[in-house]
């Protein structure tokens, strides 16, 4: 029933979306809980270079620079997709795509050389100026860190190991899957800088990204919840006639639809300035309403919902990771420099 959501895709990102769910089935689907469960798992990498395959880790950069120069909203689609297996695969796969957008906008295009010759995996930190470790997916595995300044723009590309950062990997509780690290920036000599429209279109891709991935656990939970709820029977009869199951149902169908509108339209927008507050709107909204998604799900498989034979409980924690990456809700309504407050 959510095949429609790329009906307004144009013939280049139809293609993109379908390859993507083909990849979806084909491969995600089998292993999604094993790369949650295990993140360490060899089925990671395999899918990964998979991935790359079909376009999924260049998807934004333009095809004159060795990207696949695809659209946006093409992109987000595609995200979405495949989050509707594994949420955190798809934010690794996320941060590599900002990574060379954030490089291609900056005027970065040796480093975007060295990068797409040595095929390895890019990992994107916002550097907030906090001086405290910021969430990144992929960081753990990544060969180099691209690190966008918050404040000024300035763009940074380093080795993994480099003394300008200080990784520490982990085992969070959500987006497990996207063999994250936590990373403080300690100091960093600049490869470029973004202006005021290049830094808000970096981000607003970013949030945009997140947004579509919160989409994907959405439409996950509100299936598994819905199938669930046809095939349990309590009281003699099915729990999805039972009319607070229902309301349930049609509340997550609901927000899904206006989830989904709100990135469709955010990210046809070209005016940078209404482009960031826009994106900031939309993965706020989208980040809220997976995390009610998934809530409900669980209460409606009941003691089920708990346990990781459903799937529920992964969507959960994964959905709460990503309410506060990149920014937490309240950092959303921060300034950035040079753009008008939201």
């Amino acid at each position: 029933m959510f095949e429609a959501f790329d009906s307004i895709l144009d013939e280049e990102g139809r293609l993109l979306v379908e390859t993507v769910r083909e990849f979806r089935h084909k491969r995600i689907d089998e292993i999604a809980r094993k790369i949650d469960e295990d993140p360490q798992a060899d089925e990671w990498k395999v899918s990964w270079h998979e991935a790359e395959e079909i376009g999924l880790l260049r998807a934004l950069l333009g095809e004159e620079k060795g990207g696949e120069g695809i659209s946006l909203p093409s992109l987000c689609h595609a995200l979405c997709e495949l989050a509707r297996s594994q949420a955190g695969f798809t934010a690794a796969l996320l941060s590599n795509n900002i990574s060379l957008l954030a490089l291609s906008c900056a005027g970065c295009n040796d480093e975007i050389k060295r990068a797409l010759e040595s095929k390895g995996i890019l990992a994107f930190v916002l550097d907030k100026e906090q001086d405290i470790p910021v969430f990144s997916p992929g960081a753990s595995v990544s060969e180099f860190i691209v690190v966008l300044s918050f404040e000024d723009g300035k763009v940074g590309f380093l080795e993994s190991n480099s003394g300008s950062i200080e990784r520490s990997a982990g085992e969070p509780m959500g987006l497990r899957a996207s063999r994250p690290a936590w990373i403080r920036v300690c100091d960093f000599a600049p490869s470029g800088k973004l202006g005021e429209e290049e830094l808000a279109r970096v981000l607003s891709a970013l949030l945009l990204g997140v947004a579509s991935i919160a989409l994907g656990i959405s439409i996950n939970a509100f299936e598994k919840a819905h199938s669930y709820a046809s095939q349990r029977y309590q009281g003699g009869d099915i729990i999805i006639r039972h009319e607070q199951i229902r309301l349930m149902l049609a509340e997550m169908l609901c927000g899904i639809e206006n989830v989904r509108a709100s990135i469709s339209s955010a990210s046809c927008v070209t005016e940078h300035h209404q482009m960031l507050t826009i994106s900031r709107a939309a993965k706020v909204f989208a980040c809220e309403h997976a995390v009610k998604c998934a809530t409900d799900g669980v209460q409606i498989h009941g003691g089920y919902g708990y346990m990781r034979d459903y799937g529920m409980e992964v969507l959960m924690r994964d959905a709460k990771y990503l309410q506060v990456y990149p920014f937490t809700p309240s950092e959303e309504l921060l300034t950035v420099p040079g753009l008008p407050e939201a």
